[in-house]
């Protein structure tokens, strides 16, 4: 066992913990006490075999701690002092697989959790807590290969889609990232790549399709209904195993690349390394109304997917595009009134102005329109 040494510069910013060894009884990490790292701001001890109970409840007290990377460790849970990191923008725990549920975690709508191959985990939050004030969906989260949180609620997940259109609906693109960019890529990750096993669309999603591309119907003006505010879309993709050659694969829409069409620019696309994912995946994103394309359309539009497999090195690059592994769509017109229906379901607030006043025209919520519905609220 090796012991983490005390620190005594107290502005010290960043930690990396010392790397495995190569031997095969790897070195494990003690953390006796974080007190003395008050000024920390990231704090990195991934892949150092850290057992269950090893971290101190005392995390909780790294007040300027932004990200947090734990990933490849061996505990089945976290201190709930966890909650108490207000500054926590980005929680990385890939690949621990003997983690079964999160602790409570920090009031932040900038928040990101990573817990791709998390093979063990069977809930992300305790809905039950909601009353209480915890945070149980204002948080982005990445859950490839997470197969045994499939079994928790569909309204759940339902729930979290909501979360993530609210969040993106409501702060405008100078505010995504909070007063720090440190964590851009990250966050943008949780907005933009809502990933997660399945095979079916959500039935929330009213418009749905088989194949590769839905038409969506926008409002003709001057109708009642015109004060719509985004589009979620839904696919259903798989990796080809045909594709093995290749190193990566991601998945966008048609034409490729297209910028007017992604939610903040190319670099947001799902990828995967090749043979990654272990079954079908979903992939939830939402389009503002403001985007270039969208800001004036109306009628018919068409939104194709395709995937792109990319083998990159130095002696050899080729690519592939396919759409044949794209198996389902869906999509659904979002209206001012579903952000005020999302808020009250999930008991995040609203900004005050972007509330609808009493005499605006809302669209229709419920299940014969283009709005959510009280099926979805908590038990």
């Amino acid at each position: 066992m090796r012991e983490l040494p005390r620190v005594a510069m107290k502005n010290l910013k960043n930690l990396l913990g010392i790397r495995k060894s190569v031997d095969p009884d790897p070195r494990r990490l003690v953390l006796s006490s974080l007190t003395h790292l008050g000024s920390l701001t990231e704090l990195d001890l991934c892949d150092y075999n850290i057992g269950e109970g090893a971290i101190p409840d005392d995390i909780g007290r790294l007040s300027s701690l932004k990200g947090l990377k734990l990933s490849g460790n061996n505990f089945v849970s976290l201190p709930s002092s966890i909650r108490f990191l207000s500054e926590l923008v980005y929680l990385e725990l890939e690949r621990c697989k003997r983690l079964e549920r999160l602790p409570d975690l920090p009031s932040s709508k900038y928040l990101f959790v990573n817990v791709n191959d998390c093979t063990s985990l069977n809930g992300l939050s305790d809905p039950s807590k909601l009353s209480e004030g915890a945070n149980v969906y204002d948080f982005g989260s990445s859950c490839v290969n997470c197969f045994r949180l499939v079994e928790e609620g569909g309204w759940i997940w339902i729930n979290r889609i909501f979360a993530m259109i609210l969040t993106m609906a409501t702060c405008p693109d100078n505010s995504f990232f909070g007063p720090s960019h440190t964590h851009r890529f990250a966050w943008l990750s949780c907005t933009h790549r809502f990933v997660w096993p399945g095979s079916e669309i959500p039935e929330w999603f009213d418009n749905r399709s088989v194949g590769d591309s839905i038409i969506v119907e926008l409002p003709l003006p001057p109708q009642t209904c015109s004060d719509w505010v985004g589009i979620a879309l839904c696919i259903v993709f798989e990796d080809s195993e045909t594709c093995s050659e290749y190193d990566y694969l991601e998945i966008y829409t048609s034409p490729m690349r297209s910028m007017d069409w992604t939610p903040m620019g190319s670099m947001d696309w799902p990828k995967f390394k090749v043979g990654h994912l272990g079954s079908q995946h979903l992939w939830v994103f939402y389009l503002p109304r403001d985007k270039p394309r969208l800001k004036d359309a109306s009628g018919s539009h068409r939104f194709s997917f395709e995937g792109h497999y990319s083998l990159s090195r130095w002696d050899n690059y080729k690519h592939l595009n396919t759409s044949s592994i794209i198996k389902k769509c869906g999509a659904r017109l979002v209206y001012q009134r579903d952000l005020e229906e999302f808020s009250r379901i999930l008991k995040i607030l609203m900004p005050a102005a972007l509330q609808a006043s009493d005499d605006e025209e809302a669209g229709p919520i419920g299940s014969s329109g283009s709005g959510s519905s009280d099926d979805h609220d908590e038990p």
